[in-house]
């Protein structure tokens, strides 16, 4: 019998960080990475890495901090945190920088939140009704059975089977 998950202290509750509500952003916005912003920089730091320090310059007075990290981004404003989905050529560039390489200069993005991603956001990953370990479930591995005896068998080529080896 499944006995049900109790429920988080957190469920139903808006998303909070740093004190503050979460909220998904609903478009893309570009920045500019500067050399300035590769000199000043900090490798390791999510907060201070070139592209946080890009986003911080293109949008002064608005931006009070920026969390850069592999799959999302945390943008901090007075009132609440826009979170953003890292697009791969940020990523890419965050791990060449964070391993000791030179954060390329150019025009990145901040990407918007899936629709798909907000949609099963909350949602259990595998159903809890799953039947795979149920003794009497069709699906259950039948005893005896072992891997090497499903599906077809092997054809192993070799002289005595080939009608090549045969002289005529």
């Amino acid at each position: 019998m499944y006995k049900a998950k109790r429920k988080s202290k957190t469920a139903g509750k808006p998303r909070t960080y740093n004190g503050k509500t979460v909220v998904d952003a609903t478009s893309d916005i570009p920045f500019h990475v500067t050399d300035q912003d590769v000199s000043k920089g900090k490798a390791n730091d999510a907060c201070e890495c070139a592209g946080a320090l890009a986003i911080k310059r293109d949008h002064p007075g608005q931006v009070r901090e920026v969390y850069l990290h592999r799959n999302i981004i945390m943008v901090e404003l007075a009132t609440k945190v826009i979170r953003y989905r890292t697009p791969g050529a940020l990523r890419d560039q965050l791990l060449r920088y964070d391993s000791g390489n030179k954060f390329s200069t150019g025009t990145y993005r901040l990407a918007k939140v899936p629709a798909s991603v907000i949609r099963n956001r909350g949602r259990q990953h595998s159903p809890p009704d799953r039947t795979h370990g149920a003794k009497d479930s069709p699906h259950a591995r039948k005893k005896g059975i072992k891997a090497h005896d499903v599906g077809r068998p092997s054809f192993h080529f070799n002289l005595t089977n080939s009608e090549f080896g045969r002289s005529a």
